[in-house]
């Protein structure tokens, strides 16, 4: 019958504790960014809810009514809302950006450019946002902003127009 070194019985289950020590740990790593990934993109979902609760507001649809019907007529308290709105909408451009930038977000999760040309008639589809963004662009990511610019370059329909056929088909 051998006999087992006890120095080396030690050692091997030191290294055994480390090894084990080292697997737990990634796994804690891996749990932690997981967990960290959900909550910023349920924090970035909430964000947009948060955008469409603002619309439903009486005062922000009487401002943004403004916007679309008597841009130069409006108030500054209207302007401050519908202003207010379209920096929400660019802060979430550059949140999606940098969410994408660092690995957090990947596909099914839309592009930038996904969401500009799904929501730039809803929010550059008055004159208001038109000249309000003429004015602020240069204080925008680069990126955010070639994006935009391309997409209102294509984007004729302004909302003023879409109401008012939606107007006409009432009661047809």
């Amino acid at each position: 019958m051998k006999k087992i070194d006890l120095g080396n019985a030690i050692a091997i289950a030191t290294n055994l504790g480390v090894i084990i020590g080292v697997v737990f740990l990634a796994f804690e790593i891996r749990l932690s960014t997981l967990t960290a990934r959900g909550e910023m993109i349920s924090s970035f979902q909430d964000r947009w809810v948060a955008i469409g609760s603002s619309w439903q507001n009486e005062d922000f649809a009487e401002a943004l009514a403004a916007a679309i019907d008597t841009p130069d007529e409006l108030t500054t308290a209207e302007m401050i809302q519908v202003t207010g709105s379209l920096y929400t909408f660019i802060d979430q451009l550059f949140t999606n950006k940098l969410l994408w930038d660092l690995g957090v977000f990947r596909a099914p999760q839309p592009t930038n450019e996904e969401i500009i040309q799904g929501n730039i008639d809803v929010f550059f589809g008055n004159e208001f946002a038109r000249a309000w963004w003429a004015e602020q662009q240069a204080t925008i990511d680069p990126e955010i902003v070639r994006l935009i610019n391309l997409h209102l370059s294509n984007q004729s329909i302004q909302n003023a127009e879409v109401f008012n056929r939606v107007r006409g088909r009432i009661g047809q």
